[in-house]
């Protein structure tokens, strides 16, 4: 048998077997409107980021009995019956959630919220309250959340390896003020508890309502925006409330859906 020297090594590069891959849950929740534009985003994005674990968890408003659902802005579209299995074949969530919509209002709104949206808004904070919890529920242990809706149809160019879990991080399009304020509300990344605690709105609208110092913090932060009310301020007013205000930061990477 040959003789094996002392200074023999095995010259392959050593894997750090303890820096583990980053997990992302990806959280998409509401009506599922343009679906296959909305899953082309997230596989690019998953592309993108090849070394980062991706889990998709799914809410949607459905109802078996019914072809058509109503926006946000009343108009109503067609609503394919077999919707909850090709979003299962798209995506292959972890878990999916699938909520009649609800037909009445069940909270107190104030002037944070918006008259003509009440229904929308506390439709939409429900969805993704129930995505988190079931992220949570999950028990799987994950870096960030995005949080997003079933029809954001840009391409969002993102490294999430360099993002900081601390951070809560929103789009910086579209917004003339120098603060960005409020947050834009339709695409944010964040750990899974400072998401629990900011998409708890309607769990905590009635106290953030009535509480003087959050409302007018909240005034202050979005003076010079053209939106004084609606879902992005209640979103805001949650950050208030949970003193996460000096952790939001804007990206350029994720656009603006509602430019497509």
């Amino acid at each position: 048998m040959p003789r094996i020297s002392a200074l023999t090594w095995d010259r392959t590069p050593a894997i750090n077997l303890s820096k583990k891959r980053k997990r992302v849950a990806v959280c998409i929740a509401g009506q599922g409107r343009h679906i296959e534009k909305g899953h082309n985003v997230i596989q690019d994005l998953q592309k993108q980021n090849p070394n980062i674990e991706f889990d998709v968890f799914l809410q949607l408003w459905h109802d078996p009995e019914s072809d058509s659902l109503t926006t946000g802005k009343g108009e109503e579209y067609k609503v394919p019956k077999d919707l909850p299995r090709q979003l299962e074949l798209l995506y292959k969530p972890i878990s999916f959630i699938i909520d009649k919509p609800i037909d009445k209002i069940t909270y107190n709104h104030c002037e944070l919220s918006h008259p003509k949206y009440h229904f929308a808004i506390e439709s939409m904070n429900f969805a993704r309250q129930r995505v988190i919890e079931s992220v949570i529920a999950s028990k799987k242990k994950y870096d960030l959340v995005i949080m997003t809706r079933y029809d954001f149809g840009l391409r969002v160019s993102l490294d999430l390896s360099s993002l900081d879990p601390e951070y809560l991080y929103f789009s910086a399009c579209c917004r003339k003020n120098k603060n960005h304020m409020p947050p834009p509300d339709n695409m944010s990344i964040m750990n899974v508890e400072n998401c629990r605690k900011v998409y708890n709105i309607n769990s905590q609208i009635e106290s953030f309502c009535s509480d003087e110092i959050i409302k007018q913090e909240v005034r202050h932060l979005v003076k010079k925006s053209h939106l004084k009310r609606g879902h992005e301020v209640l979103l805001l007013a949650s950050i208030v409330k949970n003193g996460l205000v000096e952790k939001v930061r804007f990206l350029d990477g994720i656009p603006n859906f509602r430019s497509w």
